[in-house]
């Protein structure tokens, strides 16, 4: 997927850099088929960004304002808030956005720039693609293609475009004036579509020899029949074909309702699912007595539970543990004979299997019957070809909508049986990523995998229930009633065909999206990275060697080091002495593998405590290299990870503004580097944390190194230190950064590197040194407060007001051993008192964030320890020397009542601030 695919804002939730931020994956996001940025787009509702919101959708899912209508939403079935009061009503948020956006002009401009980049692109591409189907999964992967720039002719059976869009869905539930104008906007993307065109055997092997892929996507338009005596009588109608003949006809359906004509007196419609609630409320529209026949009893109808409510409500009847056997009548529909059922054993569906009860027939009054009870495809044009179907009913396809015969697809309703249109277009954007990998003669499942809804335990699902009502007692969270759309009355809407739900106005949007958790909330997903060759590292003979350099051989199992273990105290489950143990006695491969490689924070403890000079970090940091190579790595760190090699676009924003030039001075050559890592990239990332002032480090750091004279060399050819890729498992971009700023610095002429940042400190004074094979670097590096300390007499403080800090140890210090030089700086300033927390030092207890921008519950847990261990000390401010300990430490301060509110609540400032504010010249 190339950048341009991306919309401009992707800044609120994905970068363009090839980097990114997540927690992991939210619950609504893994359940969504068509993996929706949900939580993106409810936030971008919230701050009223409209536009942006809806072109987020529009990556995953083509149509917002009808998907929006008639989604199954099992992202809402999974949200967070359903085990504390009401899930977020997301799919009325989603048609909201389609509905603000769809009918503006901003809506033309994105098709219009879609349609302008396509046709460049299309210059490049000549490849020609056919779409066999214009139904949501055929639509979306037209759509996909398109924007990428090749050719696309979809072919349609009927003569409307929609699929089972426009012929299986009632207009009171997603009216066509509304998805005309979502196809429109899909076409306008340059996509051909030809309706009313027959797809035989013939017309299918011409496609063939015309195209250079076909995707199939022609739904399941075929009824299942019941199987019984008198189903060719008169008064018979396949539901399938009920809908489709209803919606092709709709507006002499609503003469015939204006005039009074019934449909049918008694009808009987027979099924349980959506389908058969769709057609029981279109006759009851049309005048008719309506009974919903169903073998099984209403708990285990397949049907939304929101549909058959409305139903019962509008006056459709419904018989439950029956089953026809047979339709009676004299050429006719008059009688229905039914038997009734009783719930046995379950069956494969999960559901107990329905069993006749015998002698229990009964006879029901009818004149129109219409069963519902599933559909099929019609694959006969297929016959003769290598394209696979299971029993002629559906085509076999992977889950990458790949067939068995070379350069065809197939996706939606005839691969999956009737489903829903969410998974739909979830096919069709995988498909479009096949076709386009095809054409492009690479490998077509490469490096993919689908994000999927994790099974959870029910000690897991209990434990998000304590949680949550920790939260509530903390006053962190309170239960909010959910909004509900507007619905219009049972009387008025089963008069018409109008549509009943009339969705959210905005100020109840807003007030809905205000009740997300913002669970995961730092989401800012990657980039998908472009498909590379990895040289996979034997587990076995690479880890053997690991544990000797580590001196994981040695290991004792005192368990020492998961005693003091602050994951562990958290969460029981891991064990550093356990992560040990199976190095040395189990299968390598299945370590490597394994997700508790992970959920180390690497904070360093264990090293620190280990009585046999254990180097855990380094065996972690190892073995997480092995799992790269082998592509095993947990969506959240692969997401979670800040940068790549290109991330070094504005890296001296800090020196921008008039004020700032001013002030600062620097240089390109000098005998002190001050190196300022990704501050200028984080400021725009948290620049509505209002706490936070990042760029201010780097600016505070030059105006102290130029009070005692001296002017630092910058770059801004200066690279991301690579520590997050390192600590991934990217061994070779870590070192291809290493490298660079290498060069970088040694052609300043710098002898000393001075840094702010501890991460970038640790990982030159350590990681760098390894990679590179020398020891020397050809600089000497060290934090700002070991720099002062040599510079102490240059340094003049002023005179300010007493006051009672505390400091927090980030961990990248403490693994060098700086405990001392930043407190005696701060010692520096008159008036300043340090107060210890009860774990400090080398003992001091982390932020939790396993070194990257990734935030779980552990990590909160133990920030809000640290922020209790600050706030015990009677400090004022609590002072920190990592850019990424003052964000999460400062989210879980703003987000918790406990640590005060306002004045009152104890604030946190970087180190070098710190500092810079106490200049004499500031005084």
């Amino acid at each position: 997927m190339t950048l341009e695919y991306f919309a401009w804002f992707k800044k609120y939730l994905h970068s363009t850099e090839g980097f990114g931020i997540d927690r992991e994956v939210p619950r609504c996001i893994s359940a969504c088929p068509a993996g929706c940025d949900v939580q993106g787009y409810v936030r971008l509702i919230e701050e009223g960004k409209h536009e942006e919101a809806y072109s987020l959708i529009k990556e995953k899912i083509p149509f917002p304002a009808s998907i929006g209508r008639i989604c199954h939403h099992p992202c809402e079935d999974v949200c967070k808030r359903v085990f504390f009061d009401e899930s977020i009503a997301i799919a009325t948020l989603k048609r909201f956005v389609g509905d603000c956006v769809s009918v503006s002009e901003a809506e033309t401009e994105i098709e219009k720039g879609t349609e302008r980049d396509a046709l460049k692109m299309r210059s490049t591409k000549a490849k020609k693609v056919a779409v066999i189907g214009a139904g949501p999964a055929g639509l979306t992967t037209a759509y996909r293609l398109a924007r990428r720039g090749y050719a696309v002719k979809v072919f349609e059976k009927l003569p409307v475009e929609g699929g089972m869009l426009f012929a299986g869905i009632p207009p009171y539930r997603l009216p066509k004036g509304v998805l005309k104008r979502e196809i429109d906007a899909v076409k306008g993307a340059n996509i051909e579509i030809e309706t009313e065109v027959e797809i035989n055997k013939e017309k299918f092997e011409q496609i063939r020899s015309e195209y250079d892929a076909i995707f199939i996507a022609i739904g399941a338009h075929v009824s299942r029949k019941l199987g019984v005596e008198g189903e060719d009588l008169d008064g018979v109608v396949h539901g399938v074909d009920f809908l489709r003949d209803f919606n092709l006809n709709l507006v002499n359906n609503r003469a015939r309702a204006a005039k009074g004509e019934k449909l049918g007196k008694k009808v009987a419609v027979v099924g349980g699912g959506n389908v058969a609630i769709d057609v029981a409320r279109c006759a009851i529209r049309l005048g008719s007595y309506v009974t919903v026949i169903y073998r099984r009893s209403r708990e285990e109808m397949p049907a939304r539970a929101e549909e058959i409510k409305e139903a019962e409500e509008e006056g459709v009847k419904f018989m439950f543990l029956a089953n026809p056997k047979r339709i009676l009548g004299a050429g006719k529909v008059e009688k229905i004979e039914l038997i009734q059922m009783e719930l046995g054993p379950q069956d494969e569906s999960g559901r107990r299997r329905p069993i006749p009860i015998k002698g229990s027939e009964f006879l029901l009054d009818v004149d129109l019957v219409i069963p519902a009870i599933g559909q099929a495809s019609d694959l006969r044009f297929l016959e003769g070809s290598k394209v696979e179907t299971l029993r002629g009913l559906s085509i076999k396809a992977d889950e990458f909508c790949i067939t068995a015969e070379e350069g065809i697809f197939a996706g939606g309703d005839c691969v999956r049986g009737a489903a829903f249109a969410v998974d739909a277009v979830a096919d069709g954007n995988e498909a479009a990523e096949s076709i386009d990998r095809f054409l492009r003669g690479i490998d077509l499942k490469d490096g993919r995998t689908k994000i999927k809804t994790p099974e959870e335990r029910p000690e897991e699902l209990e434990y998000i229930k304590e949680e949550l009502e920790e939260e509530e007692v903390r006053g962190l969270i309170s239960k909010k009633r959910r909004k509900e759309p507007t619905i219009i009355g049972v009387e008025e809407r089963i008069k018409s065909f109008e549509e009943i739900n009339l969705g959210f106005s905005e100020d109840a949007a807003v007030e809905e999206a205000e009740r997300c958790f913002r669970c995961r909330s730092c989401l800012l997903t990657t980039v998908p990275a472009e498909n590379e060759e990895r040289e996979e590292i034997d587990a076995g003979d690479f880890i053997d060697r690991l544990t000797h350099v580590t001196g994981v051989n040695k290991c004792a199992e005192c368990g020492m080091c998961t005693a003091s273990c602050p994951v562990t105290a958290i969460n029981p489950g891991f064990s550093p002495r356990r992560l040990s143990g199976k190095a040395l006695m189990d299968d390598a491969e299945k370590l490597a593998l394994s997700e508790e490689i992970w959920s180390c924070t690497t904070c360093g403890i264990c090293n620190v405590i280990c009585p046999h000079g254990v180097d855990f970090l380094r065996f972690i940091q190892g073995v997480r290299s092995v799992a790269r190579s082998k592509n095993h790595v947990p969506h959240y760190f692969e997401a979670g990870r800040l940068a790549t090699e290109e991330i070094d676009a504005d890296r001296l924003r800090w020196l921008r503004g008039e004020e700032s030039n001013k002030e600062l001075r620097v240089a390109d050559k000098g005998e002190v580097y001050y190196f300022s890592g990704c501050l200028s990239y984080l400021d725009r990332v948290y620049k509505d944390r209002k706490n936070l002032k990042l760029l201010e480090i780097a600016r505070s750091a030059v105006k102290i190194l130029n009070s005692i004279g001296i002017v630092p060399a910058v770059s801004k050819e200066e690279k991301c230190c690579g520590h997050d890729l390192l600590w991934t498992g990217e061994e070779k971009k870590f070192e291809a950064l290493m490298h660079k700023n290498i060069e970088v610095i040694r052609k300043s002429g710098a002898k000393k590197v001075v840094f702010t940042c501890a991460e970038c400190l640790r990982t030159f004074d350590i990681d760098y040194r390894r990679f590179s094979g020398d020891p020397e670097l050809g600089f000497e590096v060290m934090h700002i407060s070991e720099f002062l300390r040599l510079r102490e007499k240059e340094l003049k403080l002023g005179d300010g007001k007493e006051q009672i800090i505390a400091y927090h140890d980030p961990c990248r210090l403490r693994h060098l051993g700086v405990y001392e030089d930043p407190r005696e700086v701060l010692k520096m300033i008159p008036g300043i008192k340090i107060k210890e927390m009860t774990h400090n030092k080398e003992y001091a207890s982390c932020c939790g964030v396993s070194a990257l921008l990734t935030c779980g519950t552990v990590a909160r847990k133990m920030q809000i320890e640290r922020l209790t261990e600050a706030v015990q000390t009677g400090a004022s401010k609590l002072i920190v020397a990592c850019p990424k300990c003052w964000i999460h430490l400062d989210c879980a301060s703003a987000s918790n009542p406990k640590f005060g509110i306002g004045k009152d609540k104890i604030q946190i400032e970087d180190l070098t601030m710190t500092i810079a504010s106490r200049l004499a010249s500031n005084s």
